[in-house]
């Protein structure tokens, strides 16, 4: 408990003078110094899709805690290893890059914190046709586990201009792509997965009461009917469409996506509560 309360003291108090950073004033400094290479590249690795190296340097125990990018928090390794592997999916291999820029690190025992922004270039999301920069503002605390340090907890989110009210929460939640919910990219997989599988209880769970779509050959459907379809067509994997844009407007998304049939599909996605879920849907054949 003490080494916990000098942790947050050694956290809180450089930023009430000018100092920029804690300097290495002893071995256990030292040590950390050291580490913090290794870990830089488990997070640069972690950026391509490849969450091995980090999560072999995490706490692997019922204290770890995350409160990550993406949204959302778990604690204890049975939740948090799950979200690293789920984290990295996000990422496609690109030989994305990042720089760290530490504004302050410290030691007190067998804790030691870092605090600093994440300068990531070239990273190439899933749901992204072209790479793009990030930046994270992150701190990060470890825990000296078997003479090894391991990450215990870490709280990333974007680094956005410094604004109030309402205006920072339209620049946190605009339309670029990096800014579309966590939950709501997970929605549309599961969604899509449930077609591809016929999984009646999943689609209906994440579809809308009132929901209507019009299908390619021009025919009007309600939910009930869709439904029914749903259940009568055949079981078959469904390739990731070629194309795709998701546009927010506060709590509706558009996706637009191309499938491999040529069909033009736009559906419509509300935040009913705390869930994503369709409203509606509407395939266009298009015509070369």
């Amino acid at each position: 408990m003490k080494q916990m309360l000098l942790l947050v003291l050694l956290v809180s108090a450089p930023f009430g003078c000018t100092q920029r950073r804690v300097r290495p004033t002893g071995a256990d400094d030292s040590r950390l110094q050291a580490f913090l290479p290794q870990w830089e590249k488990a997070q640069s690795r972690f950026i391509n899709g490849d969450a091995t190296l980090w999560k072999q340097n995490a706490s692997h125990r019922d204290d770890a805690t995350i409160l990550g990018g993406f949204g959302g928090y778990e604690k204890g390794w049975n939740e948090v290893g799950q979200r690293y592997d789920w984290a990295s999916s996000h990422f496609q291999e690109s030989g994305a890059t990042e720089k760290f820029e530490y504004l302050n690190t410290g030691v007190s025992g067998d804790l030691a914190f870092t605090v600093g922004i994440e300068h990531q270039e070239g990273v190439q999301m899933v749901d992204q046709e072209k790479p793009a920069p990030r930046a994270l503002r992150v701190t990060q605390i470890f825990r000296r586990e078997d003479g090894v340090w391991k990450l215990l907890h870490r709280h990333a989110d974007p680094l956005i201009e410094k604004k109030g009210g309402r205006a920072a929460e339209l620049q946190r939640t605009g339309d670029d792509p990096q800014r579309i919910p966590a939950e709501l990219h997970e929605a549309i997989r599961a969604r899509d997965e449930a077609v591809a599988k016929k999984d009646a209880s999943t689609w209906d769970r994440m579809t809308m009461p009132d929901f209507i779509v019009v299908r390619p050959e021009g025919k009007l459907m309600n939910k009930a009917e869709r439904l029914a379809q749903l259940k009568a067509q055949n079981a078959e994997p469904r390739p990731k469409p070629p194309q795709e844009q998701l546009i927010r407007y506060g709590d509706t998304v558009i996706r637009q996506l191309q499938d491999t049939k040529g069909t033009l599909w736009i559906d419509v996605w509300v935040k009913d509560g705390q869930t994503w879920r369709v409203a509606s849907g509407q395939g266009t054949p298009l015509t070369q």
